[in-house]
């Protein structure tokens, strides 16, 4: 089995860097240092339920490729959103709050053909299907259990690592004073522990 779903995670292995963003909804929280893909249609539930817990996680840049696979007015809703003035609080707005996008007046060119072709090229085949950079694939039905412990982890860690690698790095300071004397006291020494105190506080913090 392990075998089999290792096979089945490289066949379906996505190089994010390759994926066409200019073609995706953007928005992002804080830093948008966590970068994932997710193919979505916007009449999909699961799609609207996972975009609410997105806006717990923080510091994260969501790449939304439109695909209105769902039938009804899917490819109409799809194209409205892609067409209005703000793609991403549109989006948002719909998924979110339910608030129907604005009707697309005249002549707008979506990226909706390319990104259906793109999916069945990668075989995403439900809604929301979740890329993250690395390549890994979380498929349409599995983001809730999947998703959400490895965002948890990726939460989790960040403070972890920070608490763990700011205090060797003081000492590493303090290690270095002792063996610089010459660096005690000066501009430079105060910049450096005032810098490793600030990372360390950051660490707790976030």
């Amino acid at each position: 089995a392990n075998l089999t779903q290792a096979r089945e995670n490289k066949l379906t292995a996505l190089d994010f860097a390759s994926l066409p963003l200019k073609d995706a909804i953007v928005w992002k929280q804080g830093t948008g240092a966590r970068r994932i893909a997710v193919f979505a249609d916007p009449n999909c539930g699961y799609c609207k339920k996972f975009e609410r817990d997105l806006q717990q996680v923080k510091d994260i840049t969501v790449y939304t490729f439109l695909i209105p696979i769902l039938g009804g007015d899917s490819p109409e809703k799809s194209a409205n959103i892609w067409c209005a003035k703000d793609k991403a609080r549109t989006w948002l707005d719909w998924m979110l709050e339910g608030k129907a996008p604005p009707r697309s007046m005249g002549q707008c060119e979506t990226p909706i053909a390319r990104n259906l072709a793109l999916s069945r090229k990668h075989k995403v085949n439900g809604t929301p299907a979740i890329v993250f950079e690395d390549g890994t694939r979380v498929p349409a039905g599995a983001e809730g259990e999947v998703y959400h412990r490895r965002i948890a982890f990726c939460m989790l860690m960040r403070p972890v690592l920070g608490a763990l690698v700011a205090p060797l790095l003081v000492v590493g300071v303090v290690l270095f004073f002792k063996q610089h004397e010459e660096f005690k006291g000066s501009a430079d020494a105060v910049t450096i522990v005032a810098s490793i105190g600030g990372l360390y506080a950051k660490s707790a913090i976030d």
